[in-house]
This record gives C-alpha cells, sequence and structure tokens, in this order.
C-alpha cells in the first residue's frame, strides 16, 4: 500500500471543463490524502480522503479524476467519477475507486463553491497513441480500436476526430505485453494486427479502407471488379487484408458472391453493403 499525503499551499487556477459548461476558479486543498492499493494484475484501487470545514453531512459531493496534465478539460478526458453523501461533517472518503486506465490524473471533488483540485494519481503501464484514416471521410460513426490479449480481454482506446476521415486514439495506461489491435469503422473493413509493446509509442498510424474498395484509392469501382475476377481465377493475388476488404457478405472470404454485390453497387442496384 502506498500513501500519497497532500499539503499544499491554498491557489486558486482557471480550468475549463465541459461537464460543467462554464468558467470556475478551481482551488487546491490543503489537507486530503490519496492511499493506492495495489490489487495484483496490473491493476489498483484508490481510497481517497477530502478534508475541509465546508463538508456537510448529508450532502453530495462528487469525485472527479480526469487525464492529461492540465487544467482544461472534457468529458473524454474523464476517467472516474462517482457521487457520495457525506457521513460526518468536515470530511468525505472515497473508496474502491478504479480509473478506466492507469495513466494517472488529476484529482477533483466538487459540490463546495467551487471544484477542489486534490492532487494526481501516479501513473502505470504505457502508452500507445496515434492516428486513424478512413478512406471514406463522410459518416457520423467514430472508429472503434481495441487491444484484445490472449485472454479475450479488451481494452478500448479514446478516440477523436481531428478532421474529416481522421482520427486520433489514444490507449493509456495498459501493461506492456502482446496484443491483436483491432479497428472497426461502419462501412470499412476491420484491420488486425498483432501488436508487442514494451514501451510508449505515440506515433502510430493506421489505415482503415473502405468495404469493396480492393485497390485502396478511395472509390468503388470497374477497378475493383478486375482485381477481384483475377483473384477469383487464380491469376494474382491479395493480401489478407484486402480479401476482408474485397468480403462485401462478411462471408469469411472473397468469392463469386462478392463479385456480383460489389458490380451492383457501382451500378447503384444498391447503395450499401449489409
Amino acid at each position: 500500500m502506498k500513501k500519497i499525503k497532500l499539503r499544499v499551499n491554498s491557489l486558486r487556477l482557471l480550468f475549463s471543463m465541459i461537464l460543467i459548461s462554464m468558467f470556475l476558479t478551481l482551488t487546491a486543498f490543503a489537507d486530503s490524502s490519496i492511499v493506492e492499493n495495489d490489487l495484483g494484475n496490473g491493476t489498483w484501487s484508490y481510497t481517497i480522503t477530502f478534508e475541509d470545514a465546508g463538508v456537510s453531512n448529508g450532502s453530495f459531493y462528487a469525485l472527479v479524476i480526469v487525464s492529461g496534465d492540465d487544467f482544461s478539460i472534457d468529458v473524454d478526458d474523464i476517467i472516474y467519477m462517482d457521487q457520495k453523501t457525506a457521513a460526518q461533517d468536515g470530511s468525505i472518503v472515497f473508496d474502491n475507486v478504479i480509473p478506466k486506465n492507469y495513466a494517472g490524473g488529476r484529482v477533483y471533488v466538487t459540490g463546495l463553491a467551487s471544484p477542489v483540485y486534490i492532487g494526481d494519481l501516479p501513473s502505470h503501464g504505457v502508452s500507445y497513441s496515434g492516428s486513424i484514416n478512413c478512406s471514406e471521410a463522410t459518416g457520423s460513426d467514430f472508429p472503434v480500436v481495441k487491444f484484445i490479449d490472449a485472454s479475450q480481454n479488451e481494452v478500448t482506446a479514446n478516440v477523436k476526430k481531428t478532421a474529416d476521415g481522421i482520427y486520433a486514439f489514444d490507449f493509456a495506461g495498459i501493461s506492456a505485453g502482446d496484443y491483436t489491435l483491432e479497428i472497426s469503422k461502419v462501412g470499412h473493413a476491420t484491420l488486425s494486427e498483432d501488436v508487442s509493446i514494451t514501451v510508449s509509442v505515440s506515433d502510430v498510424s493506421k489505415t482503415i479502407n473502405r468495404l469493396g474498395d480492393i485497390n485502396k484509392d478511395g472509390l468503388v469501382s470497374i477497378v475493383d471488379i478486375a482485381l477481384l475476377k483475377d483473384y477469383i481465377l487464380g491469376i494474382s493475388t491479395l493480401d489478407a487484408y484486402s480479401i476482408k476488404i474485397a468480403d462485401v457478405d462478411s462471408s469469411g472470404g472473397a468469392n463469386i458472391v462478392d463479385l456480383s454485390i460489389i458490380k451492383d453497387y457501382i451500378l447503384g442496384v444498391i447503395n450499401t453493403f449489409n
């Protein structure tokens, strides 16, 4: 058990929080504590005690933990949130706090005149982040980015849109090890790759392509029909991801049925691949 005792002078900082939708004056509190409990298997819980003369028995207070190291945050930055009723005047305890990742974060308590900054959680694990380019920029669906370990446990990345067809993703506070990286998006072929992570990585770049776009030029055209036809006849080969792109009926392979469906799409008989 590791105890982090915080004793800081009173401090007022300005931060913007979309959750509250307004600028608020932030106060750093003088006498609170964060106790870290090692649960094993790369997981931790925390007991956070907030002490203040303004805490009133029976009143509600919220604990909010956000990722990052600045004071400008939005909803996507929240890695833990809980609300609790104080059991006594002067202090409140939030126990069994388990954030959704272990990359560290800033701890706040709300319920007084202004949010109170308690301190920072320690960082554990590594991070893996980068960008995703989608060949079809239209559509409101965001890509889903996952790490899947050998036991089929899944961790989902935070994803933000940075431009049409371009998204930033971030895994924070994950254990080093071997994973399958899976990126999926409506209308696109799912990309799956084996990834071994030993240190933090921040410059990953991945591209996923729309279904039917076998030559990956951003369009579904007669060129794709020709490529698939040659593959079916054994004249040429396709890589594993191109076969997924050609598999528009999700049968697990690329065949004459997919060829017919893509042809119907080009001719306007259908307008989407189911």
